[in-house]
């Protein structure tokens, strides 16, 4: 049986700070996403941090079209045809980087309002910068490859909460067998979801 690390939270009394630097974080993220149409994809809609909102709406849609391409990936969580996406430029991509940084090295920085503990290990001020570097590499890796693929009439991207540790315990390494797979990207606020991204054959191109 998998063995799940425990986190903690050590608040004190005056806990506002820890709200206010959950709050710059899930505010953040928002920043990136709104459930808007295909017409207005890409930078307007593109979820980073949490559940990709305008993808888990379109799984009504798209669905039908995944299950005829033999895709059926497990927790899913949305689609998104790359066809109508836009991608990011790169000052927008440089950006969003630069304030997840900022945002998690605050999250995870102890205060005298609060500490973040792993285990029962305090986050120093060497492990913060280390959880901010990975959350940025992480989202410059998940941006790129969505820039990677937009506009492509072949691809379809998968949202699904099976990253990280998930992978495994999911089914990952089968899937990455499968012909229609191309290649994943964690998310970059919370690696347990991932964007996966598969080949397809769209009935209009039959």
């Amino acid at each position: 049986m998998k063995q799940w690390k425990t986190y903690w939270i050590w608040y004190s009394e005056e806990h506002s700070e820890r709200k206010r630097c959950m709050r710059n974080v899930v505010n953040h993220a928002l920043k990136m996403k709104t459930a808007q149409s295909p017409a207005k994809s890409g930078t307007e809609c593109m979820e980073i941090g949490n559940m990709d909102l305008y993808a888990y709406g379109q799984i009504e849609n798209l669905d039908e079209l995944a299950k005829k391409n033999g895709i059926d990936i497990p927790r899913l969580r949305g689609y998104r045809l790359m066809a109508e996406m836009t991608p990011f430029s790169d000052e927008e991509i440089e950006k969003n980087i630069r304030e997840v940084y900022k945002d998690t090295l605050e999250l995870y920085t102890p205060s005298k309002h609060c500490a973040v503990m792993k285990g029962r290990k305090l986050y120093d001020k060497r492990q913060a910068k280390g959880e901010a570097r990975a959350h940025a590499k992480r989202t410059r890796k998940q941006m790129e490859m969505y820039n990677r693929y937009c506009g492509c009439k072949d691809v379809l991207m998968v949202h699904a909460r099976i990253g990280k540790w998930n992978w495994a315990e999911y089914g990952g390494p089968l899937i990455s067998m499968e012909k229609w797979f191309i290649e994943k990207a964690d998310d970059g606020y919370d690696p347990t979801y991932c964007d996966i991204y598969v080949r397809i054959k769209r009935d209009d191109e039959e």
